[in-house]
């Protein structure tokens, strides 16, 4: 599927309500949503920040989608903020995706 905006590593879902959503590094982890089937996006929503990661999304409830993605900064594994796997939990909504 060719798409309106760059990206790289993506990973695509599309959930209950037939958005389809397609997350990918650059810039930084963002999600672009689609409500038309791929025909036109949205902006996009910036849902984290490592340098470089890629990522997998799951819908665990009707329209809520469990989204993972790497840690580029591994540093010291002991530590909570420097975890090598992110996740969060996001609503696809009709105005764009929101923490869940």
């Amino acid at each position: 599927m060719r798409t309106t905006f760059p990206g790289y590593a993506q990973t695509m879902i599309r959930v209950q309500s037939g958005a389809i959503l397609c997350g990918h590094r650059h810039p930084q982890y963002s999600i672009n949503v689609s409500y038309d089937d791929g025909l036109n996006w949205d902006a996009g929503t910036i849902i984290g920040y490592p340098s470089w990661a890629m990522g997998c999304m799951i819908e665990v409830e009707p329209d809520v989608v469990l989204v993972t993605y790497m840690n580029s900064d591994m540093g010291d594994v002991n530590q909570l903020d420097q975890q090598p796997l992110l996740a969060q939990r996001i609503r696809v909504t009709p105005n764009g995706i929101v923490p869940d």
